[in-house]
């Protein structure tokens, strides 16, 4: 029971962290705040379980990138992409960002708080992020390689990167787009719109 009560304390703070970081910034938020947030009943709690903010930072990174392979599964089959090879690569290689966005609970937070992370030129940061997000992605990335005969890898790599980011952001702040110049552009959760996002990365990666 104690073990229980101590995962959920660790659950709270780090999702009531990642509202705190999505909307103020990595800089912006105190341990403090967090426990607040999360409504604690120790005023250390989080500094009991993650003992600094870049812990915190850490513990945060995994656990939003869990997305499992049902999830990905449960992604991938609502495509309505057929035999398409290179879409089918694309949802691949982007699918933790998806199951984020559109099957967890706080999927725009966790979005938000990527988008930060993204952002943020603290080596610090960068060291804590970019081997738990890479893990995995050798097999996605050769897939892409597959499918894109013509291009060099480095150019990929480049471009995937640059769709990441255009990606996160635009995933993480979908709210800008209820009022646009051609009006209300903002997503929605249907299957076309995922399909529209994948055509859009490989215009990115192909042009």
């Amino acid at each position: 029971m104690e073990q229980h009560s101590k995962e959920s304390t660790r659950v709270r703070l780090i999702e009531a962290a990642m509202v705190l970081f999505a909307r103020n910034g990595l800089d912006g938020v105190s341990l403090r705040a967090v426990n607040q947030a999360a409504k604690a009943k120790n005023s250390g709690a989080t500094h009991y379980h993650f003992k600094n903010r870049l812990g915190l930072i850490r513990a945060m990174v995994e656990h939003i990138n869990t997305a499992t392979p049902s999830e990905v599964d449960l992604i991938l089959s609502s495509l309505p992409i057929g035999d398409d090879e290179q879409l089918k690569a694309i949802a691949s290689f982007f699918s933790p960002v998806l199951v984020m966005r559109y099957l967890r609970p706080k999927g725009e937070d966790a979005l938000g708080f990527l988008s930060q992370l993204l952002q943020s030129h603290d080596p610090n940061i960068q060291a804590i992020w970019e081997p738990v997000f890479g893990r995995g992605k050798k097999k996605d990335l050769q897939r892409i390689f597959d499918v894109f005969p013509n291009l060099d890898s480095i150019v990929i790599k480049r471009r995937l990167i640059y769709s990441t980011l255009n990606i996160v952001h635009g995933l993480a702040n979908d709210s800008g787009l209820h009022r646009t110049m051609f009006g209300d552009l903002s997503m929605s959760d249907g299957p076309e719109t995922l399909v529209d996002l994948l055509q859009y990365i490989r215009g990115g990666l192909a042009n």
